[in-house]
């Protein structure tokens, strides 16, 4: 009988250590920030000798109960081809890696957002000519005579809690896409790669297509 009752009682206090934990980790998530990242073109494209330069805006906002202390954006971008071989949540990996620095290598930011708070940063991008070049041979492989890129905005959001200092990172992946016609503005942009013989495309005919994969957009 007595063994049959310390039984009991160790399997009472197993449900309320797992009950204890769950309730510890409703209370972090309750006082944490939560911020996430809304990224949009913010100037034209420009192709030429030097290669190719983009312009594009990051407005944060902080979801949390806390402040979000430290913010960073790390952005990159890459040239995605279907016959490249880029393995994009490695790149994207490595930056939120960086994340953990304080502060992250060539970053922008570093505000701190308070709950509601929103803040907007600008990064502009280069392509270098033979960059450019490479990824229009690496395509031709899939389709001959083809003058398209695929560029790719790739990074991390990272900051830090108040409550506990845990670093926290939201990572993102979004695709330049042009637009199929004047007409299609109000509409979902036509998955389009950028057509190199263009100089310049408007910034109202470009849109950024944010891109889901697993793991790879979403707040931790």
């Amino acid at each position: 009988m007595a063994v049959a009752q310390f039984v009991t009682t160790c399997g009472q206090w197993k449900v309320m250590e797992r009950q204890a934990d769950i309730t510890e980790t409703q209370l972090l998530a309750s006082r944490r920030p939560w911020v996430d990242v809304d990224i949009s073109i913010a100037g034209d494209w420009d192709y030429g000798a030097q290669g190719a330069t983009i312009n594009v805006r990051y407005k944060t906002k902080n979801y949390g109960t806390t402040p979000a202390v430290g913010v960073y954006i790390s952005p990159n971008i890459i040239l995605w081809t279907e016959g490249g071989g880029i393995d994009v949540i490695a790149e994207q990996n490595k930056i939120c890696e960086m994340g953990q620095r304080n502060p992250p290598i060539n970053a922008i930011g570093g505000e701190v957002l308070f709950p509601g708070q929103e803040s907007t940063e600008n990064s502009g991008f280069h392509l270098s000519k033979e960059g450019v070049e490479k990824s229009l041979v690496a395509f031709a492989n899939v389709s001959k005579n083809s003058t398209f890129i695929f560029p790719h905005i790739i990074g991390c959001v990272s900051y830090r809690s108040t409550f506990d200092g845990t670093v926290h990172k939201t990572p993102f992946i979004a695709q330049i896409t042009r637009r199929g016609s004047i007409d299609s503005l109000d509409n979902s942009p036509d998955l389009r790669g950028i057509d190199t013989k263009l100089s310049k495309i408007p910034a109202n005919m470009l849109s950024l297509r944010r891109m889901i994969f697993p793991g790879g957009s979403h707040a931790d």
